[in-house]
């Protein structure tokens, strides 16, 4: 148990490096390399031609009170996650807001947050949320790009998979796996938003991983 102990390490060293990269942009530059790589992996574009932007509403963790607001439709007093995604559901950018702020807003926000879009965007998928204020920003400010309006119809009851937009939710519904994501514990934003792209990473790098194992043992029964 000392052994075990003496390997960990100290609190506030791993939190001055974790900020020190999350206020640098270190966190977001490897998360886009690792997604271009994955793109690659799989024989794609390493940027994205298509893009799909939704929204998770989440509780936040005691003692944190920093952008956080009550949500009266989904009654959710919390914060929200807005994620944009590829058509395989790998996180490209994350912005965290208190989770009464308009979906249209927050959408707005995460793009004005990008230092650049992928030269090759077409499209970014949406729900009804962003029809308004966010439809138009895009086609006022990113004319190459065409906001498409991709949601259940009316006429629709119950589970309806989207086609491409299912992956956003896939991804939300990954997030609950990690401990420290399923309620909003951070007490900045920004470190919510560092987390989400932290567990993101981690993801493509297990898949990398797992694919490379099986490669390497493929590669072996090949030549026995």
């Amino acid at each position: 148990m000392e052994e075990s102990a003496k390997r960990v390490s100290p609190f506030r060293s791993v939190f001055y490096h974790f900020n020190k990269w999350s206020k640098s942009g270190v966190i977001e530059k490897l998360n886009r390399a690792l997604v271009a790589h994955d793109r690659q992996r799989e024989d794609r574009d390493a940027e994205p031609s298509v893009l799909c932007i939704d929204c998770q509403l989440v509780k936040c963790g005691p003692m944190v009170s920093e952008s956080k607001g009550l949500n009266g439709n989904k009654r959710v007093n919390g914060r929200g996650r807005t994620l944009l995604v590829d058509s395989g559901g790998r996180v490209l950018a994350v912005h965290v807001d208190a989770a009464n702020v308009h979906d249209g807003k927050s959408g707005i926000a995460l793009i004005k947050k990008l230092s650049d879009l992928p030269k090759q965007v077409g499209t970014i998928l949406y729900d009804v949320a962003y029809n308004g204020m966010f439809a138009e920003y895009i086609r006022e400010n990113h004319k190459g790009i065409i906001p498409k309006l991709s949601s259940k119809p009316p006429s629709e009851k119950g589970f309806v998979p989207l086609a491409v937009r299912w992956v956003s939710e896939r991804q939300f519904g990954c997030l609950n796996f990690f401990r420290r994501l399923d309620k909003d514990h951070e007490k900045i934003t920004k470190n919510a938003e560092s987390m989400i792209l932290l567990a993101n990473i981690q993801m493509l790098l297990q898949i990398s991983t797992q694919k490379a194992i099986l490669s390497l043992d493929k590669k072996r029964i090949h030549s026995a």
